[in-house]
Order: C-alpha cells, then sequence, then structure tokens
C-alpha cells in the first residue's frame, strides 16, 4: 500500500491478512455438514456479511506481498481485487459491523445449527395450530 498518511487504509493490513470467497446460504443437512468440514480446519471460519446478507468461507492467511512494515511490495501492479476494494466495505472504517455471523469453529456452528433447528420445529408446531 502506498504511503500516505492520510489513507484511510495507512498502516491496516486487515484485508491482506485474509482471503473470503462467497458461498451458498446454508439451507440443507449437506450444506450444514460441509461447514462443519471448514470449520474443522486451521485459520477457517465463515460468516454472514451484515451489509448484504450473503455467506463466505474466510481463510486467514497473509499476502505474501505485505512487506514487514505493512506496505504492498506490489502496489503499482496490484491484483484488481486489490485495486477494486474501498475502506468503505472494512469494519474499521465502514458503517456498523462486517459480520451478521461469525463463526469460528465447529461448536459455535453446531450451537447456532441446532438453535435454528429448534426454531423452526417451533414455528412449524405454532404454523399447524393456526
Amino acid at each position: 500500500m502506498g504511503k500516505d498518511n492520510q489513507h484511510p487504509c495507512y498502516q491496516c493490513t486487515d484485508c491482506c491478512e485474509h482471503v473470503a470467497l462467497e458461498i451458498e446460504r446454508p439451507t440443507t443437512n449437506n450444506d450444514y455438514q460441509n461447514i462443519r468440514w471448514y470449520l474443522v480446519h486451521k485459520n477457517v471460519s465463515v460468516f454472514k456479511a451484515s451489509d448484504d446478507k450473503k455467506w463466505y468461507i474466510m481463510f486467514d492467511t497473509r499476502c505474501e506481498q505485505l512487506t514487514d512494515d505493512g506496505h504492498c511490495a506490489i502496489y503499482e501492479t496490484r491484483p484488481a481485487l486489490c485495486r477494486e476494494y474501498s475502506a468503505d466495505n472494512c469494519s474499521r472504517h465502514g458503517e456498523g459491523d462486517e459480520y451478521a455471523l461469525l463463526f469460528r469453529n465447529i461448536r459455535e456452528w453446531d450451537t447456532w445449527w441446532d438453535k435454528k433447528k429448534q426454531q423452526e420445529r417451533k414455528r412449524r408446531k405454532n404454523a399447524a395450530i393456526v
């Protein structure tokens, strides 16, 4: 990254420390099992974004072009994705919380999924009564 200390990204490397890829919204038992599998791996998280409600798998991994002093070694030729990223999308400078839901391990995921299934059973039972 450039050395402009007025830039909102100055001395921040948050977006250079992970890769996040969109995944399907989990709706089936197979989706549930896939996310469990993701979460048994080191440095892998799954989250639902606050702003667009999409689901993502995130790999905590540092960009190989990030220098020890937190600058981009290939700033002028960095990938298009890096060029297009806006500080408005960042939890540090953007609006609100970045995650509506965040799962760092299978315990967190299983707890949430069990609660979701219980709520769905209760909703169906109440709908059947009406």
